[in-house]
């Protein structure tokens, strides 16, 4: 976005509409998103119309805000702003102009040049899910960028605590179903290599290699980690590069949707178990129920969010990773 522009958006809807786009400026503008509004933007003493056609052509983005209430509207002022849009589109190709659906309605085949319609751009419909649907919106702001990869801490921490992780998980944007169900997470590019008899999911956007042995899971306390660790060194005659990841690391395979397993990862991911565990550690206060003195820190993939294990009763996914360059050593 460019820094010389006072808005980075126009958002233009009907009063029928104010609720829900309302909404969807409090997502934008909670992510830094310069959004113009309505007339409480204009200077008292200032012609409004005049105003608010100064606003489209100094906004690199144009959000149309379509719904049934559109089509029963032949006279509106929103007509008016799509048509300065498209004024400012055809003379200098800004603003972008981006129509999104509230509901299940037609776009306009309003003519934008010689050639196109505004039907023929690519919508976002918010319905019938509004998470989908303004992640999508977001993402036009917050472009995958896979020219620089992005460096994931890789040594442990054995006290980090949920402050923290909060912190780390809004910091890069990753998608917690509970913690931050609109993030978008970072840029990701998987390509499957196979490595010494083995099956490797390497991701440009981070450059990590993770290990997709689907079978390999460890039972109960953690103690036992170390010995699924020699396990999987051990594959390969000793080669100690493999190590259990951070949960910084692991919070970035997750996903908003699921895929075919029900899980909140990339489908390249060949696992079923739903608990993935890392080697970050939290200490627990005195009072808090627990069977080990320290909290440990996994991601829940069913559920697509951070979990902080302190009793350790279940089956969990052991996903082993190492950064490319080891590979290729």
């Amino acid at each position: 976005m460019s820094k010389d522009k006072p808005y980075s958006v126009f958002i233009s809807y009907l009063s029928e509409d104010r609720a829900v786009v309302l909404e969807l400026i409090r997502e934008l503008e909670a992510r830094g998103v310069k959004a113009w509004v309505d007339r409480k933007k204009i200077t008292p003493g200032i012609y409004w119309a005049d105003a608010i056609k100064e606003a489209i052509w100094s906004s690199e983005y144009v959000i149309v805000c379509f719904s049934m209430s559109y089509s029963g509207r032949p006279c509106s002022f929103m007509r008016q702003e799509l048509t300065w849009a498209i004024e400012s589109f055809r003379r200098s190709g800004i603003p972008r102009i981006i129509p999104v659906r509230l509901s299940d309605c037609a776009v306009p085949s309003i003519s934008i040049d010689e050639e196109r319609a505004l039907c023929d751009l690519q919508w976002i419909d918010m319905f019938p899910n509004w998470d989908s649907g303004t992640r999508q919106v977001l993402s036009v702001f917050t472009p995958s960028d896979l020219s620089v990869p992005v460096t994931l801490r890789s040594q442990y921490d054995y006290d980090l605590q949920p402050e923290a992780v909060e912190s780390m998980i809004r910091h890069y944007d990753f998608f917690d179903a509970r913690l931050n169900r609109l993030g978008l997470g970072i840029a990701t590019n998987y390509k499957v290599i196979e490595y010494q008899g083995a099956r490797i999911v390497s991701d440009q956007g981070t450059e990590l290699a993770w290990l997709d042995r689907p079978d390999l899971g460890v039972q109960g306390l953690y103690r036992r980690l170390p010995e699924a660790l020699e396990f999987v060194n051990g594959l390969w005659g000793g080669v100690a590069y493999w190590r259990i990841p951070t949960h910084e690391e692991a919070m970035s395979l997750l996903k908003p949707t699921k895929n075919q397993n029900g899980l909140h990862i990339d489908a390249v991911f060949k696992n079923r178990l739903p608990h993935m565990v890392t080697w970050d550690d939290c200490k627990l206060p005195e009072d808090h129920e627990r069977i080990l003195d320290v909290g440990h820190w996994t991601v829940n993939l069913a559920a697509g969010e951070s979990f902080l294990e302190t009793k350790w009763d279940r089956l969990y996914l052991v996903r082993p990773v190492c950064r490319h360059c080891k590979l290729s050593g």
